[in-house]
């Protein structure tokens, strides 16, 4: 649950200039998301073994295309 909870923050402030002119993610966008993400994971997070795991899943998951057709930043941030 945190994560997705990071993951729509950090879409959000990312995306703020897309979404104030209604504008989609493109790939940039979400890698730039995923990327800040686990950063931000591996330097906050609790647990730091389980912030590793973290963000080498939401690396996988880009890698593996799972988002490539989220364009919406609210639905990316919901995104498993």
């Amino acid at each position: 649950m945190r994560c997705h909870t990071l993951l729509l923050l950090v879409t959000l402030v990312v995306s703020a200039p897309a979404m104030a002119q209604g504008a989609l993610l493109d790939k940039g966008e979400r890698e730039e998301v995923v990327e800040r993400m686990g950063d931000l994971l591996t330097i906050n997070y609790i647990f730091p073994d389980r912030a590793v795991l973290a963000k080498a899943q939401l690396a996988s998951a880009l890698a593996a295309g799972d988002y490539d057709g989220i364009a919406d930043p609210t639905a990316f941030a919901e995104a498993d």
